[in-house]
């Protein structure tokens, strides 16, 4: 073979070599960057003890005042629409006011614990002093209750509770 030739295979070999390179050994473009991601929403926070004490306290004393007043959609108001027997509990609520006038009753709150962002266990004391309305006679009875309260619709409501003996 003639030395020109082998010049010229050598030469046409590096630049099939320089052009496998130069397509092979580049970089593809940079994808496009990722869209942020969607901020998240902090979790929501319970609130400090003394606003949601404070809290607990205003639906314990709108349900003071409906059942001091007999007025039924606010005392009902106070319960969660899921509270357990809630319709037994409307028709206890006005037997009692058809047998009975409350002339007081007040309440202690205890061992106030949030449970979650929506959720808040307390336990409850009610002292209350009623008058038969047949007999005329006062009684003065006390109770003390485990209470779940839950975050609904923007307001505190009774979700459940139970006597504590």
């Amino acid at each position: 073979m003639q030395p020109w030739v082998v010049g010229l295979l050598i030469a046409a070999g590096v630049i099939i070599v320089i052009l496998l390179i130069m397509l092979f050994g580049r970089s593809a473009p940079p994808p496009p960057p990722a869209p942020a991601p969607a901020p998240v929403a902090p979790a929501p926070v319970a609130p400090p003890e003394a606003d949601l004490k404070k809290q607990v306290q205003s639906v314990l004393n709108a349900m003071r005042e409906a059942h001091l007043n007999k007025n039924l959609e606010p005392y009902l108001n106070c319960y969660s629409p899921s509270f357990p027997g809630l319709d037994q509990k409307r028709q206890d609520t006005l037997r009692d006011w058809e047998n009975f006038d409350f002339v007081n009753a007040y309440f202690t709150i205890e061992d106030l614990k949030p449970l979650d962002a929506d959720t808040v266990s307390a336990t409850v004391t009610w002292s209350i002093d009623t008058r038969n309305r047949r007999t005329q006679e006062f009684v003065s009875a006390k109770q003390t209750y485990r209470v779940r309260f839950a975050r609904e619709q923007g307001a505190w409501r009774i979700q459940g509770l139970e006597e504590v003996k």
